[in-house]
């Protein structure tokens, strides 16, 4: 009878270990269904079974029950993506799904670089990092560079080619990548000469950690379900032994280095970027080169720019240094560089958008001061004007209203 005893208490503590519980909050208005889901439009016109979620909602989430995790990492070029990622819950009568991107952590931080794409069919929220060497690939125009980098993409190029598998190579590349949002992380490398999968991860948040001004670590819960013994993705191995794992990222301004498991263990340098650099890499990959006039390249937190030899200067940030006094409240300022906007006066806030040099934007009201990259200047709250564009060169939607920093505006 003792034995029997020991048994069940060992099983008490082992379910306690194992399962964990996640409470998240919908932020918009959305629906939940067992099938795939589409924009809530969709689902009434074609009567799907479908409940309506209401913002801020709750939402809690035993790891026991999780059925599935599903991310998408490239999230479509030319903007046409109906898909948003999804959650499937075991809920003992049977699998119902939620959308992972209108989901964020209760009582979580938000990761700088994580931005509001409002041009998306389905509003995203999240940050696409791309490995830096993709930008060496763009720099280069040549295709033989991304070889050089992903040497196992060059033996299915050809053979594809060759066995005229593909009307273009370019249909299966999709470049390897990291997707973050409030809710999860997705990995995604594929291999074009398996046609495959080499990693697609898909992993639910469950805590936002700041552990100092550079450096963030998330902890997520995945589902371990495929074999990554493939060489090329040997860092990745370690996600098949356990469910629980952890990234840090440690920023040096628009790069970003990624580390799983261990402060030791660097998967790559990623560059926070866009669907735009993703569909300057796949027209590379279709037509042997790209046009790159419109590319933004990444800096490094002290301003300098691995592709155009540029750097900041003890001189220039001397120079500019005195106070910046021409910020006015109810005045019109143009934009003099690529400037975030954020839903507050501080680094540490949301990025609304990245709005590029030449976007008009109107003061609303003047802010704290600070002086940032040697500059003394506002923060200012203002108000985006008609032919605003973001970084991509995407229309920013007349009178988005946030902060700035004052000290880019002329």
């Amino acid at each position: 009878m003792k034995k029997k005893y020991l048994i069940i208490i060992f099983s008490i503590l082992t379910l306690k270990i194992y399962s964990q519980e996640i409470e998240y909050f919908f932020t918009q208005e959305c629906c939940s269904s067992s099938s795939e889901i589409f924009s809530l439009v969709a689902k009434i016109e074609n009567n799907y079974d479908y409940s309506i979620i209401s913002e801020n909602d709750k939402l809690k989430i035993n790891t026991n029950n999780i059925k599935s995790i599903w991310g998408i990492s490239f999230t479509g070029y030319n903007n046409d993506d109906d898909y948003i990622s999804e959650i499937s819950l075991n809920t003992g009568s049977g699998v119902i799904s939620y959308p992972l991107d209108y989901l964020k952590l209760v009582n979580g931080i938000t990761i700088p670089g994580i931005t509001i794409d409002s041009t998306k069919k389905y509003k995203k929220e999240s940050m696409l990092l791309l490995p830096s060497y993709y930008y060496e690939v763009l720099k280069t125009n040549n295709i033989n560079t991304l070889f050089k980098y992903e040497t196992y993409w060059k033996n299915g190029y050809y053979d594809n080619i060759n066995n005229n598998r593909y009307d273009s190579w370019a249909e299966i590349f999709y470049p390897n990548c990291i997707l973050i949002t409030n809710s999860y992380v997705c990995f995604y490398k594929s291999d074009c000469e398996k046609d495959d999968y080499l990693h697609n991860v898909t992993g639910l948040i469950i805590y936002l950690q700041k552990l100092n001004e550079n450096k963030y670590k998330i902890d997520f819960y995945t589902l371990p379900s495929e074999d990554y013994s493939n060489g090329a993705d040997a860092t990745f191995e370690s996600l098949n032994s356990k469910q629980n794992h952890y990234i840090i990222l440690e920023y040096d301004g628009d790069y970003v280095n990624i580390y799983l498991d261990s402060e030791t263990n660097r998967i790559d340098t990623y560059v926070i970027s866009s669907d735009l650099i993703e569909s300057k890499l796949k027209q590379l990959a279709g037509n042997n080169s790209t046009t790159t006039n419109d590319i933004t390249w990444p800096r490094h937190a002290d301003g300098s720019c691995d592709y155009d030899g540029s750097k900041k200067t003890a001189a220039v940030q001397t120079a500019k240094a005195t106070p910046s006094t021409n910020v006015a409240q109810n005045k019109t300022m143009t934009v003099t560089e690529n400037l975030k906007l954020r839903s507050g006066e501080a680094t540490t806030s949301d990025v609304i958008t990245v709005m590029s040099a030449g976007t008009k934007v109107k003061i609303l009201e003047v802010g704290k001061a600070e002086t940032i990259d040697g500059i003394s200047s506002n923060w200012v709250k203002v108000k985006v004007q008609s032919g605003g564009k973001d970084r991509d060169g995407k229309t920013i939607t007349k009178g988005t209203v946030g902060w700035c920093f004052g000290g880019y505006l002329k």
